[in-house]
């Protein structure tokens, strides 16, 4: 008889997991490396609050450049923010804002949150002596859009690596801009439903 619940209880759950999983768009190699979707549109006419991603787990890289980085972890959260935000309303979003509050936001509010899981700046050195890609900066996030209440929308997760020599600050400053880019436009495609096939 416990067999036989447990075949049950397992059949259920498997047939639970199938359903979820075709309501879930899986979207790899575009805007951004990866993302899941639980709704197939989102409104540009929703207003959105960007809030500024955590640095508080993320990989700094070697211990040698630890201090580029940390300075740099204090100022890429502002610099994706606003990147997201002015991206945003260059593609037609009415109602962006940055949102550095932790409050619940107003209803009917989109909610864009999320933390730099790698903020390496590389080595300056590798880059000037070897080239061809050595000691290139990395700058990596994971995301969610979700709705006032907290309910997720989409997650994501994006990378994106250093080109050409420099210094490790503007580095991972033109890295951070670039990922702030690439949410933007995975967030417009989302609106205009290139993700829905």
């Amino acid at each position: 008889m416990k067999i036989k619940v447990a075949y049950i209880f397992l059949c259920s759950f498997l047939l639970i997991s199938d359903l979820l999983a075709r309501d879930t768009i899986q979207v790899k190699h575009q805007a951004v490396d990866h993302a899941s979707l639980n709704v197939v549109q989102i409104s540009k006419d929703s207003p959105i609050h960007v809030r500024l991603f955590s640095v508080s787990d993320a990989d700094l890289g070697k211990p040698k450049h630890l201090d580029t980085a940390e300075l740099l972890s204090r100022t890429a959260p502002h610099l994706l923010a606003v990147d997201v935000v002015e991206s945003l309303r260059g593609a037609g979003f009415d109602e962006v804002v940055v949102d550095e509050s932790n409050a619940l936001a107003p209803e009917g509010t989109l909610v864009l949150s999320g933390k730099f899981t790698e903020l390496n700046p590389g080595s300056q050195a590798a880059r000037a002596w070897i080239g061809f890609g050595a000691g290139r900066s990395k700058v990596c996030v994971e995301g969610t859009l979700s709705d006032h209440a907290g309910t997720e929308l989409g997650n994501f997760s994006h990378c994106r690596k250093g080109l050409g020599w420099g210094e490790s600050g503007g580095q991972m400053e033109k890295s951070a801009i670039r990922v702030g880019d690439s949410i933007a436009q995975f967030l417009t495609e989302w609106a205009d439903e290139k993700y829905s096939q």
